[in-house]
């Protein structure tokens, strides 16, 4: 587990997390990048109220994050102001016709986008 001056946290080391560790993580005032990575225990709940709670998170990863829905991620692509990048790689929910249109391809990849493979970066 990784906090740095509370704007930074990594999952990398903790896979049994889920929605209660993330609300004390939306807690954090200043937090503006959060890896949620492999945490098969996290729901919509969790991703609802981050969504709700950190205005100021800009990189949100949630890849292989089994217990998430399309409407959850959609609602925190809309709901967090300063998002510009969102990763949810391996998400089953994201596995559906039409959601690769709002993908981008990796810079050194061309044509190509593996199966459950999704992240959304917004530019201003």
């Amino acid at each position: 587990m990784r906090i740095g001056a509370h704007n930074v946290f990594s999952s990398a080391v903790c896979n049994h997390l889920g929605d209660m560790a993330v609300l004390e993580l939306a807690t954090l005032p200043s937090l503006r990048r959060l890896s949620l990575v492999q945490l098969p225990q996290l729901t919509d709940n969790a991703v609802f109220f981050l969504a709700e709670h950190t205005p100021t998170l800009e990189r949100l990863h949630l890849s292989h994050c089994d217990g998430l829905s399309l409407d959850s991620i959609h609602h925190a692509i809309r709901k967090l102001p300063e998002l510009v990048h969102l990763s949810a790689t391996g998400v089953p929910a994201l596995a559906r016709p039409g959601v690769e249109r709002f993908s981008e391809q990796p810079s050194h990849v061309s044509g190509w986008l593996p199966p459950h493979s999704t992240t959304v970066s917004r530019r201003n």
